[in-house]
């Protein structure tokens, strides 16, 4: 059962305190929409990019929210594969490259940097000092292109051109000249081989980049 304090029952029947909390109220949402339009697209002056920082899990509840205030947002996604449970078969999924992140493009302006304490699950742009940093824009450019070409998908079997699996036997480059002899013993993550190599009569694991090894035949 819900309690009822005192000092609500009075403020319920006191005339001004209802009418200064009414006040308070208004001024919190004139203040929201003032900082919220200082962020949106339609602002004028210079728009930077920068980060936000926001509750893992919640980026896309986030970016729904930034544009629907009209404020200029941009999540970047990849694909990963993932395994079925029981008879089911493997699937995909999108996923955030950065969790926990998004980009936004705002003016910067000491508006639109708090504009985002009433975005719901936004916990703040990357500071350094008493500022949010910047991004560059050719910095943003490079990272969609990366994006928009797939890079950061979790299959890296496909990265070489030649699709690489367990099993296969690949060169890892020493420098120019030399090369030692492996076999491919696992994945890790988008841009990296477990290698298992001979050694001294027995044999050794390492991971090694991609753009390390060659496929042999």
């Amino acid at each position: 059962m819900m309690t009822v304090r005192r000092e609500d029952v009075d403020k319920f029947h006191d005339p001004e305190a209802a009418q200064a909390e009414a006040d308070r109220v208004k001024r919190a949402n004139d203040l929201a929409e003032t900082m919220l339009a200082a962020a949106s697209e339609s602002a004028v002056g210079q728009r930077r990019w920068y980060v936000l920082e926001v509750r893992k899990n919640t980026e896309q509840d986030v970016i729904d929210a930034l544009i629907g205030e009209k404020i200029c947002a941009w999540l970047p996604m990849r694909t990963i594969e993932c395994k079925g449970f029981k008879k089911r078969k493997p699937y995909k999924k999108s996923v955030p490259v950065c969790p926990g992140y998004v980009f936004v493009r705002i003016v910067p302006d000491n508006h639109a940097f708090g504009a985002f304490q009433f975005i719901k699950s936004a916990l703040g742009l990357i500071s350094t000092g008493d500022r949010p940093t910047p991004v560059a824009d050719e910095i943003i450019k490079a990272f969609k292109m990366l994006v928009e070409r797939n890079i950061f998908d979790d299959d890296p079997r496909d990265a070489m051109g030649n699709r690489i699996t367990e099993g296969d036997l690949v060169a890892l480059h020493i420098d120019a000249r030399e090369f030692v002899t492996g076999v491919i013993d696992g994945f890790r993550g988008t841009r990296h081989v477990r290698l298992r190599v001979a050694l001294f009569g027995g044999s050794a694991t390492m991971t090694r980049r991609l753009d390390e090894i060659e496929k042999i035949g």
